[in-house]
């Protein structure tokens, strides 16, 4: 787990404190449930869907196409072949709460 995994679940486990008296979440719990989150959008992706997360924004894996480009220190033009890239659409409520 990176430290930035670590950082989310050490939040979502405090919240989840002030919310729950009895029978609140493991920090293993916690932990699982963002590994399972982010196995579920890694299997979305490589199944080319598109991941709407309602008040958040939508994920999209789209393909680029080939392209041609200079390589300056061979001095010869090469082709690049095509891939896949996910694009992030922000949700209008997020847009809104960067630009006020």
């Amino acid at each position: 787990m990176s430290s930035g995994r670590k950082k989310i679940s050490e939040i979502i486990y405090e919240r989840a404190s002030k919310h729950y008296q009895k029978g609140r979440p493991s920090r293993f719990e916690i932990k699982e449930a963002i590994e399972t989150i982010l196995e579920l959008l890694e299997e979305a992706f490589l199944r080319e869907e598109r991941v709407t997360i309602a008040g958040f924004g939508v994920f999209e894996v789209y393909e680029v196409c080939p392209r041609k480009v200079y390589d300056f220190a061979k001095k010869e033009i090469k082709t690049l072949p095509s891939r896949r890239k996910i694009r992030f659409k922000p949700s209008p409520k997020i847009l809104k709460l960067l630009n006020p």
